[in-house]
């Protein structure tokens, strides 16, 4: 087992109000950075708090006057300790049982097979016409979707069921005839599908873990492969040429085993081998990089998304806004004051502008101004009465909803929006005495990641924010999406995702609140980022949007590996049908021809690695 406590932590930095301490636990990935800091954002005196669980940084600003830094350390180690997390290794994992059974009895019965032919030879059921004929009629069967579908609705006819039909004649024959390939490939087919059912078994165990008791379950493909219809055609296409050409052979030839090699020979059954082994190896891959995810198929259907939403702005930027500039509009109210009000404002409601402004002020060494009554108002606006004065503070969008216009700081306002900075207005019994210049710099590689993802297929992405216009729209036009919208709620980001999809796009979500969860239920795609949600395809440890570039990489090289995959198997049937028909192949070598091609893909689906 895996113990990892979050009691330990080391104090990196500190000044008056602010400390920047090293978490071994958040960087591990088994403290959840949105549990943590709703946590302690709750504690009295907090202003901000900032977690990366990239680097394990937990940055804390607070008010000296209300929490000392001993007391918020206490706390820090309340909250961290009790989460100790047990994470079963991969190799610990309990298996399920018939898996596991049938992986160890057919590698113990290949095992037992080739000593037998060591010391013993071959058996002479080996060569027997009527038992090797026999099995590759049962192969051929088996391997064209045209006989397949015929032998099934024969059997259903009779009350017989098919697959058990063909699955128990097939494994017999395999062993009188004591075929070491055919063994082979059934055991390594049989420990891939146990390495599936692993692989997901373990992001479902460390999901659980994450969840802290919530009930979360990574959500099955609900796409189709993007190769789906060209694999389907080509086995429909081939059954149907290869049908035909072996009854002509058949009947001009009058050569059964010649015919029969050639059926088997050309069956286009590993098409869907090499799709179960690519979609098993890029799940294996993404599970061991930190990405959850239950069904490796999402990673062969996501390349033929087209459009991706940015659940939220804060995504792509540090979470950190930073005060640029400090304007006064009226000669009675010089900046130093400006920030005293605004801050002691900030100071009396739960608003994401109070750390900032109290960090400006503990830099300044400036007192805060008396504060009385303060709330927020619809729209994110805050109302207070400070210094017996009534101020206003918010963007000139939330201002208008309080009917509050002014044109007094409008050049101002257009000129910070064309700089990149986010505008606030101070407004003092109803007259604009100044404004706040904001900048919240991106997330390192946020740029990079946009356009990264565009590169790979998602022409198309839009941000869909609760915030207010102004910085919705300043985040989208720093990072050049293709249109924003702001102040939504939960059910109009769901529906923005609806209409898109109506539109005939297939949408991608990124998202990493529970307000997201509608949003990502409404996608196509989903991947929750930094914290588990309930509607999510794949969720990841690390929030940083790089993640998401990584997670479709490894999905366009998934694509490119199977593409591969396909172009060999349908190179191996044509090959293997004219040896066939040369006579170069007999059943019994057609059979091996094609245990050899499943080796090839289960060989080549393993050179898919995680993207660097």
């Amino acid at each position: 087992m895996i113990i990892v406590s979050g009691d330990a932590f080391i104090i990196r930095h500190r000044l008056p109000g602010r400390l920047r301490l090293y978490l071994p636990g958040l960087k591990a990935g088994f403290l959840v950075p949105g549990t943590l800091v709703a946590a302690l954002q709750a504690i009295p005196g907090m202003q901000g708090v900032r977690a990366n669980s990239l680097t394990g940084s937990l940055l804390l600003f607070y008010r000296p006057q209300d929490i000392e830094e001993r007391e918020l350390l206490h706390k820090v180690q309340d909250l961290t300790a009790p989460q100790v997390r047990f994470l079963p290794e991969p190799v610990q994992i309990a298996p399920i049982g018939t898996d596991l059974l049938r992986v160890f009895a057919g590698g113990g019965l290949l095992a037992f097979l080739a000593l037998k032919r060591v010391i013993a030879g071959e058996p002479p059921l080996a060569r027997s016409p009527r038992v090797v004929n026999s099995a590759a009629l049962v192969t051929a069967i088996a391997g064209y979707p045209l006989l397949r579908r015929g032998f099934t609705k024969a059997s259903h006819g009779r009350g017989l069921n098919a697959e058990l039909l063909l699955g128990g004649t097939a494994l017999t024959l395999l062993l009188l005839r004591e075929s070491l390939p055919g063994l082979l490939i059934l055991v390594l087919a049989e420990g891939m599908r146990l390495a599936e059912r692993l692989a997901s078994r373990q992001a479902q165990a460390a999901l659980a873990v994450l969840a802290e008791g919530g009930e979360y379950t990574l959500r099955p493909a609900s796409l189709p492969p993007v190769e789906a219809s060209r694999v389907e055609r080509y086995g429909e296409n081939a059954s149907k040429l290869a049908v035909a050409l072996t009854g002509g052979t058949c009947l001009w030839h009058r050569d059964i085993r010649q015919a029969l090699a050639m059926l088997v020979a050309g069956a286009p059954v590993a098409t869907f081998l090499g799709e179960t082994a690519v979609a098993t190896t890029a799940l294996r891959r993404a599970v061991a990089n930190g990405v959850l995810v239950a069904d490796g198929r999402h990673f062969m259907a996501m390349p033929a998304l087209d459009t991706l939403v940015w659940c939220r702005g804060e995504l792509l930027t540090t979470g950190i806004p930073v005060v640029r500039e400090i304007y006064s509009l009226d000669p009675a109210y010089t900046r130093e004051l400006l920030l005293q009000m605004a801050a002691a404002a900030c100071s009396q409601a739960p608003h994401p502008l109070g750390p900032v402004l109290w960090r400006r002020l503990q830099e300044q060494g400036l007192p805060p101004a008396r504060a009385g009554a303060a709330g927020i108002l619809p729209g994110g606006a805050i109302q207070a009465d400070v210094a017996g004065r009534h101020l206003l503070l918010g963007s000139a969008s939330s201002l208008r909803r309080q009917k509050v216009t002014s044109r007094r700081g409008r050049a101002r306002e257009q000129r910070y929006l064309q700089a990149g900075l986010l505008p606030i207005y101070v407004v003092i019994d109803g007259r604009t005495a100044g404004l706040i210049a904001l900048e919240e710099p991106l997330k390192e590689g946020a740029l990079a990641a946009v356009t990264s993802l565009r590169a790979l297929g998602l022409r198309r992405q839009i941000l869909v924010d609760d915030a207010g216009p102004e910085a919705a729209g300043l985040l989208a036009r720093q990072l050049g999406l293709d249109g924003f919208q702001a102040g939504s709620t939960p059910e109009e980001k769901a529906a923005v995702i609806k209409g898109l999809k109506d539109q005939g796009l297939l949408v991608a979500a990124v998202g990493s609140k529970g307000t997201d969860e509608a949003a990502l239920a409404a996608a196509d795609f989903s991947l929750a980022l930094g914290q588990p949600l309930a509607a999510a395809d794949m969720f990841s440890l690390n929030p940083d949007p790089a993640r998401v570039v990584e997670v479709f990489r490894l999905a366009q090289s998934a694509r490119v590996i199977y593409r591969q995959e396909f172009l060999i198997v349908q190179a191996a049937n044509i090959i293997g049908m004219g040896l066939g028909y040369m006579r170069s192949l007999s059943p019994a070598t057609a059979m091996v021809w094609q245990n050899m091609l499943s080796l090839v893909l289960f060989l080549n689906a393993g050179r898919l690695r995680w993207p660097v």
